[in-house]
Parts: C-alpha cells; sequence; structure tokens
C-alpha cells in the first residue's frame, strides 16, 4: 500500500471564472461610478450619449483594461506567468460577457428606477428627428424614418438584452486584442 500525504502545500488551483467574476464585479463598479458621475454633474438628468465619442472611447477603455488586468492577474498567479493565446482569450473573453450581463441588469435597474426611460427615449427621438431636418428631410420622410423601427425597440427590456448581445459580440474583437498582448509561451527547453 502507498502513503497518501493529505497535507501538501500545493495549492489548488483556482478558476478562471472567479478571476472573470472579481473582475468584472470591479469593471461594473467603475461603469457606475462614471454613468453616476455624469449623472450628477449635468443636474441629475440622464442622457446615454452624454459624453459622446469621448465618453464612447472610455467605456470601450474600461472593458479592455478590465479584461487585461483580469487576464494578467490569471496568467501571474495560476499559470506560472505564461499562457496561451487560447486560455488568454477565455479568460479575456468570460470576462467580457460577465461584465456585459451585469451591466445589463444594472442598466434595467437603473432605468426602471432612477430614470424615466420614456423621457429619455423621448430625447434621443426628438434629437434624432432634428439630426434629419438638419439633413433636408421632409416630415414625410421623417415620419417614414421614425416608423421604420418597431415599437418594442424602444423598452428598456430590449435595450438590456441588446447590451449582452453587444457583449457576445463586440467583446470577443477585445478579447482577441488582449489575448495577444499578454499571450505568452514557456521558454523551449
Amino acid at each position: 500500500m502507498s502513503n497518501i500525504d493529505f497535507n501538501t502545500n500545493e495549492k489548488a488551483p483556482v478558476g478562471m471564472f472567479n478571476y472573470a467574476y472579481k473582475w468584472a464585479l470591479i469593471g461594473s463598479a467603475a461603469y457606475v461610478l462614471k454613468l453616476y458621475a455624469t449623472w450628477f454633474y449635468d443636474d441629475y438628468h440622464y442622457n446615454p450619449q452624454a459624453g459622446g465619442l469621448l465618453g464612447l472611447f472610455v467605456d470601450i477603455l474600461l472593458v479592455i483594461v478590465t479584461m487585461y488586468l483580469c487576464t494578467s492577474e490569471f496568467r501571474k498567479k495560476e499559470q506560472e506567468d505564461y499562457i496561451t493565446f487560447g486560455k488568454a482569450f477565455k479568460v479575456s473573453y468570460l470576462t467580457g460577457i460577465l461584465l456585459s450581463i451585469i451591466l445589463a441588469i444594472f442598466i434595467y435597474v437603473f432605468h426602471t428606477y432612477q430614470v424615466d426611460f420614456d423621457q429619455v427615449m423621448s430625447e434621443q427621438t426628438d434629437m434624432a428627428v432634428k439630426m434629419l431636418k438638419e439633413r433636408g428631410l421632409t416630415q414625410e420622410q421623417i415620419n417614414k424614418q421614425m416608423n421604420m423601427a418597431p415599437k418594442f425597440t424602444r423598452t428598456i427590456e430590449f435595450s438590456s438584452i441588446i447590451l449582452v448581445v453587444y457583449g457576445l459580440t463586440i467583446q470577443a474583437l477585445y478579447a482577441l486584442i488582449v489575448a495577444a498582448i499578454l499571450k505568452r509561451n514557456p521558454p523551449a527547453i
């Protein structure tokens, strides 16, 4: 019979889900702080396009940095500072998916209890009509453009689902970028 030693000093590997979940929560908290800062700065008036192109860039950067920090920590702590491209992609993409789901839930709650979603949609519609008028469209053409989208696309539920679908698609691209940056193969012996 062999002796089994249960008192080893080897640490059990922590799953990539734990790292992804941790960093998705951190990234979500940063996004929520950014959203509330812009909301407070604008006297409690919510405009999803408040930051313009710079705001969009900050949101994208926030996602990429969250994925990068998660994958980097996972590589250092669980992979002896080496990680394949495939595993780096998995960690990054899982982080992005969790981040999208958490933010979709937050946005749903935020639009339900914090802001008047119908007012936000009305303001967005008014901005779209103004842009179409500036392009020189007639009122009939504007009405036709505005009626092209079905009514359900102007709901909180649809906005939340779109955020998750967006997360499943575009964040795969971000995960590829992060994986390409962080992949490090062990030295050949």
